[in-house]
């Protein structure tokens, strides 16, 4: 917006000319960050606009850099991106990436909610849980289009329990353990 200032001052009994001025205060650019994935999914280039530097961080490692197209190396598993502008009233971009065709669990251990990325499929997901006698103590059925698999478990006691991921192009098992 346009806005109007004066500054003026006084000293005792001296008063100083009173200076008035005009200005323009305009907001920055949105942050807009386009993520491009090679072939084998080791590397994600970004595309980079709406600041002069930006802020990189992967996997907790954060870099600055002005160009408006970077690359990433990726490792396998899951590897978290966020970038940030200059000022942070831009915004913040974040985005998960998996890398490989395992599921990656977090938290492990966890306590009371249990997150699985799971690789891109076509076909439904069906999560099992199992505790160390073998019964089954969970079971649901999640969508393809689901990319990350959240399921509330607090109700459950505190222990080591097996984990089966399984659809048409998956199976997985691993063992989880609730706090």
């Amino acid at each position: 917006g346009a806005y109007s200032a004066c500054i003026g001052a006084t000293d005792g009994s001296i008063t100083y000319e009173e200076f008035c001025f005009d200005f323009m205060i305009s907001e920055p650019d949105p942050l807009s960050v386009l993520i491009s994935l090679d072939q084998d999914a080791s590397q994600a280039t970004l595309s980079l606009s709406g600041s002069e530097l930006y802020n990189v961080e992967l996997n907790g490692i954060l870099t600055q850099t002005t160009q408006s197209d970077y690359t990433l190396v990726l490792r396998p598993g899951l590897n978290t991106i966020k970038v940030t502008g200059a000022l942070p009233c831009q915004g913040v971009f974040e985005e998960s990436v998996l890398v490989g065709n395992d599921p990656v669990v977090y938290p492990n251990p966890f306590e009371g909610e249990l997150e699985v990325f799971v690789p891109p499929t076509d076909t439904p997901l069906e999560v099992r849980l199992y505790n160390l006698l073998g019964q089954e103590v969970y079971t649901e059925l999640f969508s393809s289009a689901e990319e990350v698999v959240r399921m509330e478990l607090s109700s459950l006691p505190s222990g080591v329990y097996l984990l089966s991921v399984s659809g048409e192009q998956i199976k997985y098992t691993t063992k989880v353990i609730k706090r």
